[in-house]
């Protein structure tokens, strides 16, 4: 799947939550990790739409992964 599309798809997620559908907002934070795993804003508000259907362990389960990759060191380049 083309990159691209994952804020496209994200920004969908979006709407359908601000809509109260937080069933169709999960499935397009799905499609836009689908598109980028690595894309952090999607993962939490797919949290977001899971906790709104009160799938706590999965909501749990996407805050922590994107609190874990916060908090990974980057490398650094060069000298300080």
């Amino acid at each position: 799947m083309n990159p691209f599309y994952a804020k496209a798809y994200e920004n969908i997620g979006i709407v359908y939550g601000r809509m109260g559908r937080p069933h169709e907002a999960e499935t397009n934070f799905r499609k836009a990790l689908q598109c980028d795993p690595s894309f952090l804003d999607a993962r939490a508000n797919l949290g977001t739409a899971l906790l709104m259907q009160n799938k706590i362990e999965g909501a749990r389960a996407e805050y922590s992964a994107v609190v874990l990759k916060l908090l990974q060191p980057t490398r650094q380049h060069g000298r300080l």
